[in-house]
């Protein structure tokens, strides 16, 4: 899903990886279509403008998007091995939001490393295309804007003991915060889960 509100590099980056991790915990579905829109009733100022500027035309804000996720190979509860998929694709109103659209897709295994029934490796990619109104006020400014920042995740989850899960993560951080200054980012995080 899009949060049209996000503008830090943190935020944008987690998006895909907190789906990843969603996508890698136990469901009881196989295939789901998701479709949402949002409106904010409030008009809201345009986006990259200065935030003293009083004379910044207010506008209306709105978005939506369209989640899929597909067993792709194991379907049926007593499958040992599966392979599954999902696609996301967001939008919001340019003018009024940094980002204008998102797209997101990635696949999960499960049971096919060290023959472990529920371990699971997943890979995802996870891009942020800023609107042409925050590229505009934001070269006016005399940044350095670019198009879209694009995210490559490899992840593996690990249920080490029945009470324990790690999680190892690896993440490819292209134009971080879509900002031609700064350099790409190789980010590594362990995430762990403990159960009582």
């Amino acid at each position: 899903m899009v949060d049209a509100k996000a503008t830090g590099r943190n935020r944008r980056r987690t998006a895909g990886a907190a789906h990843l991790r969603a996508v890698l915990a136990v469901a009881t579905y196989e295939d789901k279509v998701a479709v949402g829109v949002w409106h904010y009733s409030k008009r809201l100022p345009e986006t990259g403008a200065a935030d003293d500027d009083h004379d910044t035309p207010r506008r209306s804000s709105e978005g939506g998007y369209v989640i899929g996720e597909w067993r792709l190979f194991g379907r049926g509860a007593d499958a040992k091995k599966q392979v599954s998929g999902f696609a996301q694709l967001g939008f919001a109103s340019p003018t009024t939001n940094r980002f204008g659209s998102y797209f997101g897709g990635g696949l999960v295994a499960t049971g096919w490393l060290f023959s472990k029934d529920a371990d699971q490796v997943g890979v995802s990619v996870a891009s942020a295309q800023e609107g042409s109104t925050w590229r505009h006020n934001a070269t006016l400014a005399g940044g350095r804007p670019l198009k879209a920042e694009t995210t490559w995740e490899l992840s593996y989850l690990s249920q080490v003991k029945k009470w324990l899960t790690l999680e190892p993560d690896l993440q490819l951080v292209e134009h971080p915060n879509a900002d031609a200054a700064l350099r790409n980012a190789l980010v590594f995080q362990l995430r762990s889960e403990i159960t009582f």
